[in-house]
């Protein structure tokens, strides 16, 4: 409520106070006749208005057209016309309004007020955090909900804010738990802890893409039930000590990080860092995601401890196109709870987490044993079926639909794949075999001569290498054989390695097949017969014509692929 003192007749004194009602309200997708407005949920922001703290007769009185109006099916949302209302500003889509019921105005008509999102730094806080500063001025959490101390606000951050004569509806921003940058995998690990302060010297692979070699002074691999440091390392000693400790330090392999796991990383104040594995909690406060999920049989995730935690999702494995408007959008179906007895702080998120544009994407190659990070639309161009997740944090983002419900995207990811998303791969016929050749500085490289799509040729050489038999070059010398099929990734003119060939038969992903033309076809047509079945030929079929001719004829031999259903992604003849 607001109130005004009025002295009527100039003797000093108040002779009536005027008391102006009001709630604060969140706005949905706004039209040219109406809108839609709902109750302020926990969901919007970091700190929300608890829904008791408002006066819930108003509410309801706004939202169901009249004083006194029962509330039914839990439903804190209506759709409010503007002719029936008076407005004050321009009412927009997620926002937040102040909304006075008719019989509070003096026109008698209820009245929303545009109210506009401010920012400012948290300068301080104290008792508790119940008080805090926001660009100096002093706010107690008397409407927000129960804050959770030292967790939710972070000193020298800037926060948005909802602010109404004085009282704060909403703060949302960077609480001090890990953000979205505070997250690496660890790719490579000293065998023993070295130097006077007994640490290990570890490269971490950062959100920004870039690999540091940073001193970690204790890495834990799991946060167990403990309160504290002490109840944590007596429970590892306890229950994980010896056969499979992760964390206490009694022994120079326990607190090793392990290469291939995501970490939240954090510096000590003398310049060491600390490593502390997911999962270790699904509770809100424990990042920045409003969905946390770690899958049990991720990219090289550990396991043993995925499976002593609770918050750990069986992973379905399941990715796909999601959407009409743009079937090129990925989407995780939602993990299924490991434990079924835990609370899920989801429940209001849909089952489908899309994938932003510049999402960070941890991933792990299996095929190289090699980590990078790529964007979220990278990854969205890789077939589903080669993609395995280890861990997805996502965030609610507007607009919810009428149940309330919002779909999750992904911002942070970790997947294992068996190659690179950001790659660029070509397919070709090996024209002649392979080379390696001796350059004048004592270096070797590989070469291969081959035919691109409609008879394009062109040779690509790998880097120099000081050593004439690497493990790569073994490879390539002894798969790029002339008339075979393959899939090289490259770089520019550069072989960086030969991704797929033609004898590697694995369903579904790379199954090259043979046989014979059942009409006469030309490079114009959009369907190919082979062996009396009938093929679609699409503007992306890569055409292999090593011949150079551009009719097939009944009874001429060809070499096909579909990836999925009878869509040809390459021919060859």
């Amino acid at each position: 409520y607001s109130f005004v003192g009025i002295d009527q007749d100039g003797g000093g004194d108040i002779d009536i106070f005027v008391v102006y009602p009001y709630v604060v309200l969140k706005t949905e997708r706004v039209n040219s006749a109406d809108f839609e407005v709902r109750e302020i949920a926990k969901r919007d922001a970091a700190m929300t208005v608890i829904p008791v703290k408002q006066d819930q007769q108003i509410v309801e009185d706004l939202m169901h057209n009249g004083l006194n109006a029962t509330y039914k099916n839990n439903r804190w949302s209506a759709d409010i016309e503007f002719d029936d209302i008076e407005t004050v500003g321009t009412i927009e889509a997620y926002d937040y309004v102040m909304a006075v019921p008719d019989y509070f105005t003096a026109k008698h008509i209820d009245t929303y007020t545009d109210l506009d999102v401010q920012s400012g730094v948290a300068n301080n806080m104290s008792t508790d955090d119940k008080v805090f500063t926001l660009d100096g001025v002093n706010y107690e959490s008397v409407l927000l909900e129960r804050i959770e101390g030292f967790q939710q606000l972070s000193a020298g951050k800037t926060y948005q804010f909802v602010e109404v004569n004085g009282y704060l509806f909403m703060v949302d921003g960077n609480p001090l738990e890990p953000e979205l940058g505070d997250y690496a995998v660890v790719t490579k690990v000293a065998n023993l802890r070295e130097g006077v302060d007994k640490t290990y010297e570890t490269n971490i692979l950062c959100t920004d893409g870039k690999t540091y070699t940073v001193e970690v002074d204790f890495a834990k691999n799991v946060w167990a039930p403990g309160s504290n440091v002490k109840e944590t390392i007596e429970w590892l000693q306890n229950v994980k000590h010896p056969n499979t400790c992760h964390g206490c330090d009694i022994c120079n392999t326990c607190g090793q990080p392990e290469v291939g796991t995501l970490y939240t990383v954090y510096e000590r104040d003398n310049g060491n860092y600390v490593l502390i594995a997911v999962p270790r909690g699904a509770h809100p406060q424990d990042s920045v995601f409003d969905v946390y999920q770690a899958y049990q049989d991720g990219a090289t995730l550990n396991n043993e401890v995925a499976k002593d935690w609770w918050n750990v999702y069986k992973n379905h494995g399941v990715m796909g196109v999601y959407g009409e408007d743009d079937v090129d959008i990925y989407d995780v179906m939602r993990g299924e709870r490991f434990s079924a007895n835990c609370v899920d702080p989801d429940v209001h998120t849909s089952d489908k987490l899309y994938i932003e544009d510049d999402a960070v994407i941890f991933v792990y190659n299996q095929f190289t044993n090699e980590y990078s990070v790529v964007t979220g639309d990278q990854l969205q161009s890789q077939d589903p079926n080669t993609v395995n997740w280890a861990f997805t944090g996502a965030t609610e983002k507007d607009p919810y639909d009428v149940d309330g419900v919002c779909a999750a995207t992904v911002d942070l990811g970790y997947v294992m794949t068996n190659h690179d998303p950001a790659e660029t791969t070509v397919y070709a016929v090996v024209e002649n075999n392979a080379v390696r050749t001796q350059i004048e500085d004592g270096k070797w490289v590989v070469s291969v001569d081959v035919i691109l799509a409609n008879g394009e040729k062109a040779t690509y050489t790998t880097e120099a290498s000081v050593i004439e038999n690497n493990f790569k070059f073994q490879r390539l010398y002894n798969y790029l054989k002339t008339d075979k099929v393959v899939e090289l990734i490259v770089d520019g003119t550069t072989l960086v390695d030969v991704k797929n060939y033609e004898e590697l038969t694995v369903p579904g992903i790379w199954q090259i097949k043979k046989g014979e033309v059942s009409a006469t076809y030309q490079v114009s047509d959009t369907t190919l017969w082979i062996n009396g079945k009938a093929y679609a030929v699409t503007k992306d079929t890569v055409i292999l014509n090593t011949d150079a001719t551009t009719t097939l004829g009944i009874g001429d031999s060809v070499r096909y692929m579909c990836l999925s259903g009878n869509t040809l992604d390459l021919v060859v003849w």
